[in-house]
């Protein structure tokens, strides 16, 4: 074997070595981030004594920075084209809202707050499934996101409930920026069997990128610590958790300047009757 084979074996053994170290030093950084045995067991006896249950796996909490948006921008005139076509019918103007209607369809933008949602409704739906059946419902309302976002952001289904009363399923999608959801980010959209998409609302924070610093988070443990210490239950009411995850959230004292807001990580712990808290996951303090 001559010099240069024998620096290439050694060059490349070095990076071997190099990129297994680097994957076993990052696997002992996550594992500091997931819950130990013994803090699973703690919680599971507290849980029981509050006559809670937890049907989510306890989620891990690495740390991670503030994330960057852009304050509430309605593209009125694009979602109008997409949703009412040319033709923009009725326009209407009440407490800072505007409302147009075509036909059996309505868009209301509301302008009385900084969130600036946007309202869809459709006496007659005309957003309707191929087929009736759950996997119809799930394309036609896929589809509908897409048109009533105008495709900005990439959006994904955090949960989807059946409204035994009205006969209807309703769906929440939250957009993802670079693998973190963005509550504050939403879509909900119900859709009534046998019939099509009735009702929807949009929400959007435009995202443009993270801080630099990163910050630790508290545990998911010890939200749902916080949780419990902070919502007067009744001893013999039972919860059910479906579901606790981490996102952006927009908090009640995060209103940075006119155009742009730093926003925070929080956990968003479900129940099965769908109320939900938003828990701050540097601070642990719950938004009322």
């Amino acid at each position: 074997m001559n010099l240069q084979k024998m620096l290439n074996v050694f060059i490349l053994i070095f990076l071997i070595v190099n990129v297994g170290l680097y994957f076993f030093i990052d696997w002992q950084d996550k594992d500091e981030y997931i819950l130990s045995e013994e803090r699973k067991d703690l919680l599971a006896d507290v849980l029981d004594k509050e006559n809670i249950l937890l049907y989510k796996e306890p989620i891990d909490y690495y740390p991670r920075p503030e994330l960057n948006v852009h304050q509430p921008v309605q593209l009125e005139k694009g979602l109008m084209e997409k949703m009412l076509g040319d033709d923009l019918g009725k326009m209407t103007i009440a407490d800072e809202s505007y409302a147009y209607e075509m036909g059996t369809e309505k868009l209301i933008f509301d302008h009385s707050n900084e969130k600036k949602p946007v309202f869809y409704s459709a006496s007659e739906p005309t957003y309707v499934p191929k087929v009736y059946t759950k996997e119809g419902y799930d394309e036609i309302v896929k589809t509908f996101v897409e048109d009533f976002t105008l495709g900005e952001g990439q959006y994904v289904l955090t949960d989807d409930r059946k409204l035994e009363d009205e006969n209807a399923y309703i769906y929440y999608f939250n957009e993802q920026f670079e693998g973190e959801l963005i509550f504050s980010n939403e879509v909900v959209v119900k859709v009534v069997e046998k019939s099509g998409i009735t009702e929807a609302r949009a929400i959007r924070y435009e995202p443009y990128g993270y801080d630099d610093a990163v910050r630790e988070l508290y545990g998911v443990d010890e939200a749902i610590y916080s949780l419990i210490a902070e919502v007067d239950k009744d001893p013999e009411e039972q919860w059910k958790i479906t579901d606790i995850d981490i996102g952006y959230y927009i908090g009640q004292d995060d209103s940075n300047d006119i155009y742009n807001m730093s926003i925070e990580p929080y956990y968003r712990i479900k129940l099965s009757t769908g109320v939900t808290f938003f828990i701050n996951a540097y601070t642990n303090e719950l938004v009322q």
